[in-house]
């Protein structure tokens, strides 16, 4: 059923714009108004070499057992990269931290080149400075859509807090630290 031809959701959506066609930029403008962290996901390729990118797609899914989730495009070059490693490390970004976001969702070739990182001992890449961290095996990838969406279970982590990269509407940003309007959630 299409909802603007069942005349009780349109009485329902009585002064509501609903939209049941769409083209790929008015979704896309749709999904940006959810504000996002930021992440820089991390591996290793078969190879040795280090892969990074910028995400916002990543979410946390379960904690019994630890999973979280992201996503990556089918078209993205370091697809392979991320398919054909057994961990991945997601390294939540620092309002501090707008560079490396932009570094990371760049085409530049060496992006590690100047961060300030851990390699050694550790599973995937773990960028310093980061408000936390997670170190994940590869669970699943499932082919949905025009993406490879990961669920990866967490096996190691770090914390450090400190004020969260934000993106929303096309924009990086920071919380408005204002103390009459925060709420702690439960």
């Amino acid at each position: 059923m299409n909802i603007t031809e069942n005349a009780q959701l349109r009485s329902a959506c009585r002064g509501l714009t609903l939209q049941d066609h769409w083209d790929s930029s008015q979704l896309r403008r749709a999904f940006g108004q959810f504000a996002t962290g930021v992440t820089v996901i991390t591996t290793r390729s078969k190879t040795g070499l280090n892969v990074g990118l910028t995400a916002n797609s990543f979410s946390s899914l379960s904690l019994d057992p630890a999973l979280i989730s992201w996503s990556l495009g089918i078209g993205q070059r370091s697809l392979a990269d991320f398919q054909s490693s057994s961990h991945f490390a997601i390294n939540i970004l620092s309002a501090a931290q707008i560079e490396l976001a932009r570094r990371f969702s760049s085409t530049v070739e060496h992006r590690f080149a100047g961060v300030d990182f851990v390699e050694d001992e550790v599973a995937a890449p773990v960028i310093r400075g980061c408000t936390a961290w997670l170190i994940c095996r590869c669970y699943r990838a499932l082919h949905l859509g025009d993406h490879l969406l990961f669920v990866g279970k967490v096996e190691a982590l770090g914390v450090n807090g400190g004020e969260p990269l934000l993106f929303h509407d096309g924009r990086y940003g920071a919380l408005h630290d204002d103390a009459a309007a925060r709420q702690e959630v439960q």
